[in-house]
């Protein structure tokens, strides 16, 4: 995966955006029955998606930055005979981040 981004940082904090391309990998698993017995399928699809990236992070001390990055993914994948072709399974992602360095 590769990503570019662009920072501004400032008194306290960070913001950044970007975006970049990549492989994923995507499970599709149905359950259910057949003839009354449980049954499971599961098909795996790799393609090469894309995706945007805008973030913030604020220090909250001098070693340690808390932060929220937001993510849009643009993705299809094609699941064989369980989907009859590409279905979207891109989304939009939020993820809490924390971030500590240290020095040797």
């Amino acid at each position: 995966n590769g990503n570019a981004r662009v920072f501004y940082e400032f008194s306290g904090g960070t913001l950044y955006a970007g975006g970049g391309i990549g492989m994923f990998w995507s499970d599709l698993t149905i359950t259910g029955s057949i003839f009354g017995f449980p049954a499971t399928r599961t098909e795996t699809d790799m393609s090469l998606g894309q995706q945007l990236i805008a973030g913030g992070e604020l220090a909250i001390s001098k070693e340690s930055r808390l932060g929220v990055e937001f993510r849009k993914v643009f993705l299809k994948a094609n699941f064989g005979e369980l989907t009859n072709g590409s279905v979207d399974v891109g989304g939009r992602y939020v993820a809490l981040t924390y971030r500590r360095t240290f020095s040797f």
